[in-house]
């Protein structure tokens, strides 16, 4: 008979059976021979402090408060010894005097124990702005918490300026670690996305170890200490991430059995939206979580802080969390799947409430949003699946611009139902799009949460851009080019990661593989015949037609139309995923017709950072039925910067010579003063070595469609002839009074507001003199402190006789634009604007010029707008953030119907 004693042991060894399993799937959290505790602070010598809790021991510089070591199981310092900069904050930044962008690594002046109990400290890096040009003008808190049995650091930035401090742009805010780089190899930013990476060192361009490509972040490997790197491409862009995907990324020491993670459990204090992408962890090792940036986007991510703008935000928390295991067995694969885990456990305790600043609300100190999205597009139809989220108010569309304020964002299910929970006290706007459908959501009214508040809106409808039925369509409006073709990476250049990958487009140098595919002629495509996925290249890029010289590229969409509306008015969806200093012009069935779109848009340079989308641009351009056939029509996109310049000026008969010109294929463009448009010549010019190359009579044809019926202004691209105010006794310069630059003059656009304290601008033609009546720049109006509304604008005219069924045309010629928005209608100043641009970059206002970029814009006006009698147009200039959002006009003209 089997004894109690014997049935006992055997109990026992079952059990320990089944714990094994568990004891060696599960990563370990504590140091080897240690337990944790609660945390200790430590001060050495005024010169560091160490917090420890048994399980992680990290050091930090007193009192400016940079990470110099972190201690975790065996390895003394998880850091890269080998450097000052290990784990730090910085900022990027720079102000209207710097040219260049400066860092400041946000080094603290004082050091407080901010909280010290049984479960966490929480300790304060503190700097405050007394002036001066060393430091960025902000005062900066950083924070860094340090709990019980965690295995990692918490960390937080509160940021704030105050308003009567100088101007300044912050291009990039951002957490930033370097890791010992002979432990850590291994890189995971995804699942799909994890391999092991060559060095620093292997990236050294002076040593012979790598080559240098296209841009600086670039190199290729050609002698990497491990061979299994040669000729593959390096360049951090290659690892970037979507916000919405960006929780969790880090590396690991196989060596060690460590892994070092960042886990980012919320986007609410991060910058752009849901789809932003930013930089990662990359070779280094580093890892980096980025609060602000214009990566992917570019200037226009509204960086800038105007003098009067105050501002205060919380970056974080964040946690640099650490795990490890014993079993060597599927090492990476454990840890990774550890990482996950945690990150699911931090989003889910957000928001923390263990936080200690006031400035970051607990749960209960939030509000909760609940709805249902509709989408009607000529039927109503749950939109599911639709990103919808709460951001600062502003335009359709703002929030991937906006770094100033909080956002929060979710998805619908797939009945359009939506829940935003945690949102911070605040007023936003209601944003979101929805895959399948152009064009941006913004709820038409604001939406203003309380502490502890259940708003539900019920149900709310987004109404894409629509005037029409649909003739044909080339894509899937998803707001990225990932349906179309994107080809395969060169061999001697490619990443092995991205072989055979979702995420191909990541390759290097795919962009050159356009002119391999049309080396003599550009893309055509057959609207019907072709097919977007294999004839539609990823990327409308330059052609290199031999050496470093690229000429601009026309793309050609054909199709047929069985039957036109003379009439009528087409429309044209234009939806763009990403645009690099572009300039798109479009025509319809002439390549050499003035185009119906000319707009200079990006600067997000995803083509060259391996991005399938950036900033996303919506053109929607009316075309006259006039300007289409019965059969065959086609469209001509042309994207058309490329290149040098050489210019000069005609004399007085119209003669010219360009000389000393490089080599290479050329455009002749030109304008002429008293005329609008720009001027270029039908044929290419291709200049060789020594060639003498005459044009004969050249000819430009100033865009016209009918006689004028009045106009303002004079058509130089300047400013020039309006009222430009005198400058204020405290503020002026006195080389610039009585002189012809007066418009040199600081602060001239706050006149504005004195000649227009309740009411804007009013032109009547015939009456107002453009010299006198017509202020130089269109800027926003000061209605109390640093408070500004848009502007609207209003020309009055009288018609004695309205042709109803013919089409006028306005010419808006614009000398300058800084980050505006011009919308124009006709005799309702709440109508459907005829135009609605968002334009320019150039801060000519700000800066003092008389002009910037030109853009000139030919808006039809079907006469049925109009009135026998007065008439009035409204130009409204929306964006209304300070005192530089803006335009400068160069000639405004009403032409009548063609008498043609």
């Amino acid at each position: 008979m089997i004894s109690q004693k014997t049935i006992a042991s055997w109990m026992i060894c079952f059990l320990l059976l089944l714990l094994l399993p568990i004891a060696f799937s599960e990563p370990t959290r504590n140091l080897k021979g240690t337990n944790a505790r609660a945390p200790t602070v430590q001060q050495i010598r005024n010169k560091e402090v160490i917090v420890d809790n048994g399980i992680v021991r990290v050091t930090f510089s007193n009192p400016k408060g940079l990470i110099t070591g972190i201690k975790y199981n065996e390895i003394g310092n998880v850091l890269n010894p080998h450097l000052r900069a290990r784990g730090y904050w910085d900022i990027t930044w720079q102000t209207e005097n710097n040219s260049l962008p400066k860092l400041d690594r946000i080094e603290g002046t004082n050091f407080r124990i901010i909280t010290q109990n049984e479960e966490q400290v929480e300790i304060s890096f503190s700097r405050t702005w007394n002036g001066g040009s060393d430091h960025i003008p902000l005062n900066v808190d950083k924070r860094y918490i340090i709990r019980t049995n965690t295995s990692g650091i918490y960390t937080y930035g509160i940021f704030e300026r105050q308003p009567e401090w100088p101007e300044v742009e912050m291009a990039q805010i951002r957490v930033a670690f370097k890791l010992n780089p002979d432990r850590f190899l291994y890189m995971v930013v995804a699942d799909n996305r994890q391999r092991q990476m060559p060095t620093d060192d292997d990236r050294d361009i002076n040593s012979g170890r790598a080559k240098p490509l296209a841009y600086k972040e670039a190199v290729q490997l050609t002698n990497p200490h491990n061979q299994m790197f040669k000729n593959q491409v390096d360049d951090k862009y290659q690892y970037s991430c979507e916000v919405k995907d960006n929780k969790v990324h880090g590396w690991i020491s196989t060596n060690s059995n460590v892994g070092f993670w960042l886990i980012s459990p919320s986007g609410e204090y991060r910058s752009g939206g849901p789809v932003k992408q930013e930089l990662t962890s990359h070779v280094g090792p580093t890892t980096l979580t980025t609060f602000i940036s214009q990566h992917y986007v570019g200037p226009d991510m509204e960086t800038r802080y105007k003098t009067g703008e105050a501002w205060k935000k919380v970056l974080g928390p964040v946690f640099i969390y650490l795990n490890s295991d014993s079993t060597r067995n599927n090492l990476q694969h454990l840890l990774w799947e550890d990482a996950k885990r945690q990150t699911e456990q931090e989003v889910e305790a957000w928001p923390y409430g263990f936080v200690a600043s006031s400035d970051f609300p607990t749960r209960q100190e939030r509000g909760t949003i609940t709805g249902r999205l509709f989408v009607n597009d000529r039927f109503l139809a749950p939109a599911g699946y639709a990103y919808i989220g709460l951001a600062p108010p502003g335009e359709a569309g703002s929030w991937q611009t906006n770094t100033k304020g909080y956002q929060f964002w979710t998805q619908t299910n797939e009945t359009g139902y939506f829940t935003i929970d945690n949102v911070r006290p605040g007023t936003y706007n209601l944003y979101g799009w929805v895959h399948g459908f152009i064009g941006d959501f913004k709820y038409q009214n604001l939406v203003n949460v309380a502490a502890g508040s259940e708003i539900s809106l019920d149900r709310v409808v987004f109404q894409p851009p629509r005037n029409g039925p649909t003739l044909w369509e080339i894509g899937v409006p998803d707001r990225t080019a990932r349906e179309y073709f994107v080809p395969e990476p060169y061999e001697n250049t490619m990443n092995p990661l991205y072989l055979n990958h979702t995420d191909k487009f990541r390759q290097y140098g795919l962009w050159q593989r356009y002119t391999e595919l049309y080396p003599n002629h550009d893309l055509v495509y057959t609207v019907g015949v072709s097919n977007y996925s294999q004839d539609w290249f990823y990327a409308h890029v330059t052609r290199n037609i031999g050496g470093s010289t690229y000429v601009p590229a026309t793309w050609q969409i054909v199709f047929e139309l069985p039957y036109v509306n003379w009439r009528g008015s087409y429309t044209l969806q234009i939806a763009l995923a990403s645009a690099a200093r572009a300039n798109l012009k479009v025509r319809f069935n002439n390549e050499y017709s003035r185009p119906l779109l000319s707009a200079g848009v990006g600067r997000d340079n995803a083509i060259a950072r391996h991005g399938i989308h950036g900033a996303y641009h919506l053109y929607s351009i009316d075309v006259p039925g006039r300007l289409l056939r019965t059969g065959t029509n086609t469209i001509y996109l042309r994207q058309s910067k490329a290149g040098y310049q050489f210019w000069t000026q005609t004399n007085e008969t119209g003669y010219f010579t360009i000389d000393n010109v490089r080599p290479g294929t050329y455009n002749l463009y030109g304008w002429v003063h008293g005329f609008i448009g720009d001027f270029k010549y039908q044929n290419l010019v291709n200049v060789a070595a020594g060639s003498e190359i005459s044009l004969d009579r050249v000819v430009f044809q100033p865009p016209r469609n009918g006689p004028t019926l009045w106009e303002i202004g004079v058509p130089d691209r300047t400013a020039r002839e309006y009222f430009v105010p005198e400058p204020y006794e405290n503020t002026m310069n006195p080389l610039y009074l009585n002189h012809t630059d007066k418009f040199r003059q600081y602060g001239l656009w706050q006149r504005y507001t004195e000649l227009y304290p309740n009411h804007d601008l009013v032109y009547t033609v015939g009456v107002s003199n453009y010299s006198q009546d017509w202020f130089y720049a269109h800027v926003t109006r000061n209605i109390g402190g640093s408070t500004y509304v848009p502007a609207t604008w209003q020309i009055v005219f009288e018609l004695p006789y309205v042709n109803w069924r013919g089409s006028y045309t306005l010419q808006i010629a614009l000398a300058s634009a800084a980050r505006a928005n011009l919308k124009v209608r006709f005799n309702n100043e709440y109508s459907r604007p005829l135009l609605s641009a968002g334009v320019g970059r150039d801060n000519a206002i700000a800066r003092h010029g008389i002009h910037g970029a030109y853009h000139l814009y030919s808006i039809d006006v079907p006469g049925r707008l109009l009135r026998t009698g007065t008439n009035t147009i409204y130009l409204r200039q929306s964006k209304a953030v300070g005192p530089f959002e803006g335009l400068m006009y160069d000639y405004i003209r009403l032409e009548e119907p063609s008498t043609a």
